[in-house]
């Protein structure tokens, strides 16, 4: 973009998205970003486990593709058609067994 200079990230300190650290970092990164409508603030739904209460990864939703229709759909994309989802697409979603 014409007046912004190039946002320089390095990716070699890693540390869990719950640190001070990080969430510093996101603020000075990405708010700016809103004030120019770059990134725009939204809700989205998200899995819980019934058994820890925690949030859980699309991978682990699986339903009916609403696409073709495959009954194997996990919850970011379709094996079959190669679609990406959003977690709450797919057609009768259940949580995936990670036994």
């Amino acid at each position: 973009m014409p007046g912004h200079s190039r946002p320089r990230h390095d990716y070699d300190l890693y540390t869990r998205t719950t640190t001070g650290n990080h969430a510093t970092v996101t603020r000075r990164s990405f708010f700016p970003c809103t004030a120019t409508a770059t990134i725009v603030a939204r809700t989205t739904k998200g899995a819980i486990s019934p058994s820890t209460g925690r949030t859980l990864p699309d991978r682990y939703i699986e339903g009916t593709c609403p696409i073709c229709g495959y009954d194997g759909a996990r919850g970011d994309q379709c094996d079959n058609c190669g679609n990406q989802l959003d977690a709450d697409r797919p057609d009768q979603p259940a949580l995936q067994d990670q036994r």
